[in-house]
């Protein structure tokens, strides 16, 4: 059975946009990217990739395809890293 790659390039994008707010934030200096804007990547992000991975779950089932494994597990990482965010950024704000 074949698997649904296409949706995999955005998790891809969506995790990348993740990390360098990551590296953003815990490298920065002077305060480049305040609480809200944090608050509102993260919860962008997330948001996003769950609607993606919710709709290609939808693309599967209609097509008959195999699901992918991988883009579940970026799904996760997004999460785990979005989180991680918010906490880098409470933790150097203190």
């Amino acid at each position: 059975m074949e698997e649904f790659v296409f949706l995999r390039p955005v998790f891809k994008c969506i995790l990348a946009a993740s990390i360098l707010v990551m590296l953003i934030i815990s490298t920065q200096k002077k305060e480049r990217i305040n609480e809200f804007s944090l608050w509102f990547i993260s919860i962008l992000c997330i948001g996003v990739s769950a609607i993606t991975l919710f709709m290609s779950g939808f693309i599967v089932d209609e097509y008959n395809l195999g699901g992918d494994a991988q883009s579940f597990c970026m799904f996760i990482a997004i999460g785990c890293i979005s989180g991680l965010n918010v906490i880098i950024y409470y933790r150097r704000k203190q």
